[in-house]
């Protein structure tokens, strides 16, 4: 996954230096390369949770089971933090891939330019 977001990262800045049609190649490779990378996201992201399940049941072969029940819950409760808020980042960013017109009516809804306020459309408790 790493490796994906690497390659992907090298062919983006070279596509955008080119002198002519950068434009155009940086969009293409984004198109074609958006399953790959979204691929490598969820890996990536479905990788890290498991680490953080393996390296707190490893405490049990460390400590006793009591200390490690402690050390367990904690870094579980930590890592359950940690994906709520990874979650709702993801959810946020949900934005940057909808179709224009879409990103428009939003971006319309959240900027009230007239009153400089920035609102969440997503924030149930302002509608």
């Amino acid at each position: 996954a790493m490796l994906v977001f690497m390659l992907s990262s090298a062919y983006c800045t070279r596509a955008a230096s080119r002198e002519i049609y950068n434009f155009q190649l940086f969009d293409h490779f984004i198109s074609k390369s958006g399953r790959s990378r979204q691929n490598a996201l969820w890996s990536m992201y479905y990788t890290a949770i498991a680490y953080c399940c393996q390296a707190s049941l490893s405490t049990f072969q460390t400590f006793r089971w009591e200390i490690a029940s402690v050390i367990t819950l904690t870094i579980l409760a930590f890592a359950g933090k940690l994906v709520c808020d990874a979650q709702s980042i993801i959810e946020i960013a949900g934005i940057l891939f909808l179709p224009e017109e879409k990103q428009k009516t939003l971006s319309d809804d959240m900027l009230d330019v007239e009153a400089s306020i920035v609102t969440d459309p997503f924030d149930e408790e302002g509608a």
